[in-house]
C-alpha cells in the first residue's frame, strides 16, 4: 500500500500564491505469482483554481513483467471515476462534472544496495 498527502499554502503576511492540498491511496493484491488487482483514490482541492474537490477513485488487473528479489516491473490497466466540484465565482456559476475513464500505466522499481531504491512509474487516464 502506498499513501501520499501534501499541501502548499501562503507565507505569513504574503499574498496568496498557492492554496492546494492533495492525498492518495493505493494498494496492490495479489492472486498469484504474475496477476493482481490493484485499488486506488486520490483527493485534491485548489483555491487558486476554485476547486472545492476532485476525487478519483477506480481499480483494476495488473501482471507482473518480471519480478524478482530486487526488482519489478509491472503493467496496469483499469477504470477510474472523477468527480469535481467548482465555486461559483464572480460571473461564473458552480461547475460540477463526473466522467469514467480508462486507466493504463506502468511501474518499475530496483532496489539498489540495502538502503536505496530506484521507482518510477506512468499512468495514462483517457
Amino acid at each position: 500500500m502506498r499513501s501520499l498527502a501534501r499541501g502548499i499554502g501562503p507565507a505569513p503576511r504574503q499574498p496568496t500564491s498557492a492554496n492546494a492540498t492533495s492525498g492518495g491511496n493505493h494498494y496492490d493484491h495479489n492472486l498469484n505469482h504474475r496477476l493482481f488487482v490493484f485499488g486506488a483514490g486520490d483527493f485534491s482541492a485548489n483555491a487558486l483554481q476554485d476547486l472545492d474537490l476532485r476525487f478519483i477513485v477506480g481499480g483494476g488487473f495488473g501482471w507482473h513483467v518480471a519480478k524478482s528479489n530486487n526488482k519489478s516491473f509491472d503493467l496496469l490497466g483499469g477504470v477510474v471515476w472523477t468527480h469535481e466540484s467548482y465555486s461559483a465565482t464572480t460571473g461564473a456559476p458552480a461547475i460540477t462534472n463526473s466522467f469514467p475513464a480508462l486507466n493504463l500505466g506502468e511501474q518499475y522499481k530496483h532496489n539498489i544496495g540495502a538502503s536505496s531504491l530506484l521507482s518510477e512509474q506512468a499512468f495514462m487516464a483517457g
